[in-house]
């Protein structure tokens, strides 16, 4: 290690000006980095998935290709026969892969991305029998409520999608799947055309479309770790008769994982088949160049390592933390509660100010404009002041509002009521009230909506 003497470099705050001043300490000056450029994460994560094209590849069958960094990370394409006779089908499945040291719900804001574009995907496809995986090693974290039994979204995700359950309970899960979607936000960072297409689906969806997009979208959680997976890998060649020893099998895979590492880093089409795999296995040991590059490699991922216990040890401590806090806000909820049952106090507490937009809902791409319900409806519904619409999740009533919208032809606004309380319908959307009926009185506005809204049951 170097040291210095005769000078030190001092940084003044005004313009970073360096003045050299005399001393004799010999102590060497740390370095300190302005900002975190630690990537370990980002090439974690790269090399899992190299891993997981070089199972996928080893996994290939013949017929099938691998097509990489097209729709997803890895794409496979195959070709099915329905019938003896008929024009073969493009089957294809498109992976998306994710290393995590958190687990995953359906409000992760990594599952948020992955189904919307997985939607963006299938609608972009209308010819193509298309399927997505959403393929990580985390496992499956629990929603709060808004599930039955407060279930993973996720696990009953995956019931529906397998199929063979109770009708009434499917539906029931089906529902419990849309108002989580219904609620979601756009994640940060998240290209906006992608969400809106997303949010107008499930905004407007019926149990029908929801059920056949949960079919056409897998989870795959729990999978291999990145420290696992290499280890299966060199099993997976000895079974495979690719390999007679560990050794042996150690080698074929670095050769494998090298090859795909270095097309990833290409540009162009990436395709990896059956007869190319076969003839990589075939060839010799890895030469003096590709060693050395398996050697930065190596060295990389070892300090790599080191940083992810340490900051899976962080991530252990802010759970233990996080759940210390849930337990004292809900004793505190349950302390406010009843000091509102015992004052009378009957006032909601809303987080922030309600403010919905008016905007009137967009229908569904592929919609049946129903003219001989929405015709008898709108004539039944003009001779009313209000008109209820009662009907379970996904059923239905928002498409069935819009189009008696459109058939009045003079709708002011769309005031979204969803997930509030009486209470909370009573004080937020007055101001929505006001805009839409342009009654500028703050009495008559109380006046209008506590004539118009009731209580429900009442």
């Amino acid at each position: 290690m170097n040291s210095y003497k005769g000078t030190t470099q001092i940084h003044e705050p005004d313009g970073m000006t360096i003045r050299p001043t005399a001393t004799n300490d010999t102590t060497p000056v740390p370095f300190v980095a302005p900002r975190s450029r630690d990537a370990w994460a980002t090439i974690r994560g790269y090399v899992y998935q190299v891993d997981l094209t070089v199972q996928r590849w080893l996994e290939l069958e013949p017929g099938a290709v691998l097509v990489l960094e097209c729709g997803e990370d890895i794409d496979r394409v195959s070709q099915t026969l329905a019938h003896p006779g008929d024009p073969p089908t493009v089957e294809r499945l498109l992976e998306q892969i994710k290393h995590r040291i958190t687990s995953v719900t359906l409000r992760t804001t990594a599952a948020l991305e992955a189904m919307a574009s997985a939607l963006e995907h299938i609608q972009a496809n209308p010819g193509v029998l298309l399927h997505v995986r959403y393929t990580t090693n985390a496992q499956i974290g629990a929603e709060r409520l808004l599930t039955p039994g407060g279930l993973p979204g996720i696990a009953l995700w995956e019931a529906v999608r397998r199929g063979t359950n109770d009708p009434a309970w499917e539906q029931e899960v089906i529902s419990g799947i849309y108002r989580i979607l219904a609620g979601a936000r756009r994640p940060k960072g998240f290209n906006p055309a992608t969400w809106a297409r997303f949010k107008t689906f499930t905004d407007a969806c019926d149990s029908a479309a929801l059920q056949q997009f949960i079919q056409s979208f897998e989870w795959s959680t729990a999978a291999l770790s990145a420290d696992d997976l290499d280890r299966h890998l060199r099993d997976l060649l000895v079974q495979r008769q690719y390999a007679a020893t560990m050794d042996e099998a150690t080698a074929r895979y670095t050769h494998l994982f090298l090859y795909v590492f270095k097309r990833l880093s290409q540009p162009g089409e990436k395709r990896l088949t059956v007869e190319e795999r076969e003839r990589h296995l075939r060839q010799p040991r890895l030469g003096d160049e590709d060693r050395a590059l398996l050697a930065t490699l190596n060295a990389l991922f070892q300090g790599l390592e080191a940083r992810l216990l340490a900051v899976e040890r962080e991530v252990s401590v802010q759970g233990t933390m996080l759940v210390a806090q849930a337990t004292t806000l809900t004793r505190i909820e349950a302390q406010v509660e009843e000091m509102r049952q015992a004052h009378g106090i009957t006032a909601t507490l809303l987080p922030r100010a309600f403010a919905p937009s008016l905007d009137v809902p967009p229908l569904p791409e592929r919609v049946i404009e129903r003219a001989d319900t929405i015709q008898p409806l709108w004539a039944e519904a003009s001779s009313h002041t209000w008109t209820a619409l009662h009907g379970g999740a996904v059923s239905g009533k928002t498409s069935t509002g819009v189009l008696l919208a459109r058939a009045a032809g003079r709708c002011v606004a769309w005031v979204r009521l969803r997930d509030l309380t009486y209470r909370a319908i009573m004080r937020g959307p007055r101001r929505s009230l006001r805009r839409a009926s342009r009654y500028r009185s703050s009495d008559g506005s109380r006046r209008l909506a506590g004539r118009h809204v009731r209580r429900p049951g009442s």
